[in-house]
């Protein structure tokens, strides 16, 4: 089994939260305006969250084996498809994503849920 992964999504959710730590209040003042994020659409942002982070993974190992531009190009190319087709499977709009992702950096309790369902996910491979 490669730890890698795992590491990498929890480095990812760590740096996020230190992110998150030096977030201006003006910022704050925007969130409260986004909608309201309940228990269903925040598992399918974890969902979708996780296989984006799984993608980038395969995505920075191939770049590490192709050295020309053209290749580099053919395979960001790739990956941006890649995730387009991860958000219409799983029904969230990459516009949504992004809303939940700072609605998440900004409410503490949602973020200790975000956090809870990844570990889960992590744990349980999906």
């Amino acid at each position: 089994m490669d730890t890698r992964t795992p590491r990498a999504r929890f480095l990812g959710v760590a740096l996020l939260a230190a992110a998150l730590a030096t977030m201006s209040a003006p910022s704050q003042a925007l969130a409260q305006d986004m909608p309201e994020v309940g228990p269903e659409k925040l598992a399918t942002y974890v969902k979708v969250h996780v296989a984006i982070n799984d993608l980038r993974d395969e995505m920075h190992g191939e770049m590490g084996r192709v050295h020309d531009e053209q290749g580099r190009e053919r395979i960001r190319a790739d990956t941006d498809e890649k995730i387009a087709k991860i958000h219409t499977d799983l029904g969230m709009s990459e516009e949504e994503y992004d809303q939940i992702t700072l609605i998440v950096s900004f409410d503490s309790e949602l973020r200790a849920q975000f956090e809870k369902l990844l570990a889960e996910a992590i744990s349980s491979g999906t």
